[in-house]
Formats: structure tokens, C-alpha cells, sequence
């Protein structure tokens, strides 16, 4: 697992791809609030994910594609104020999308090929120029 990491309370990045990785998303990540890009794709990582992230303010990329999260996607993610790329594509993310109006700097949203339903949510984003959400319910 990463539970390593959140003992590392002035990380800015942490990049973990493509590493084979098993395991959930440790809640204390939420503490690491200098954390501005997070890099977790291409491993096997499972679970939801943990509302601690709410508290990731300073994050501006969260790429986490490629794994096998489920359950809902919580709206933290979609509250994360300083967000700019989101890609969440190839999981297992449940249910109905949470709303983006908070997320003002939001420029790519990857959320295709998981299991969401309902309709498309608002992005409160003037930069939003990437929308993927192809191949949901």
C-alpha cells in the first residue's frame, strides 16, 4: 500500500503510476494540504475514495485512471476548488456524477468508461475545453 505517505507532510507531488499497486487510498492523504498533483493511474488500486480529500486544497491534478475505484464518486471531487485536470476514466465509479460548480479552474474532466448514470452535472469551469464521459450507463 502508500500508507507511507501520509507522514509526508510537505509533499507537493507524488506520482505513483504504473507500479502495480493494490490497495485503498489512505484517509490521512487528506493531511498532506501542500499536495498539488497526485498521480496514482495504471496500478490496481480498489475501493471508494475517501472524503478526507475534501481537505486537498491545493490540488490542482488528480489523475487516477486506469484502477478499479467504486462505489460512488463523492463530492468532494467535485469541490476540489483548484482542481485543473481530472481524469478518473477506466474505473469502477458508481451512480450519479457529483456537481463540478465548484471546481472554477477545472480545463479536462476524464470521466469515461466507469458505471455513472443520470444526467450530466453542472461544471461551474469557463476553461473547460476536455469532457470525456463515454462508455457510463
Amino acid at each position: 500500500g502508500i500508507g507511507f505517505v501520509v507522514s509526508l507532510k510537505k509533499l507537493k507531488h507524488l506520482d505513483l503510476s504504473e507500479n502495480k499497486l493494490r490497495g485503498q487510498i489512505p484517509h490521512g492523504l487528506g493531511g498532506i494540504s501542500t499536495l498539488y498533483d497526485l498521480r496514482l493511474s495504471q496500478n490496481h488500486f480498489s475501493g471508494a475514495l475517501p472524503f478526507s480529500m475534501i481537505q486537498l486544497t491545493s490540488l490542482q491534478t488528480l489523475l487516477l485512471d486506469n484502477n478499479a475505484f467504486g462505489g460512488s464518486l463523492p463530492s468532494v471531487v467535485g469541490g476540489l476548488k483548484n482542481i485543473v485536470s481530472l481524469r478518473l476514466h477506466e474505473n469502477d465509479f458508481i451512480g450519479t456524477l457529483p456537481s463540478f460548480a465548484g471546481a472554477q479552474f477545472l480545463m479536462e474532466a476524464h470521466l469515461d468508461e466507469n458505471d455513472f448514470s443520470g444526467g450530466i452535472p453542472h461544471f461551474g469551469s469557463k476553461s473547460l475545453r476536455d469532457l470525456f464521459l463515454g462508455k457510463n450507463s
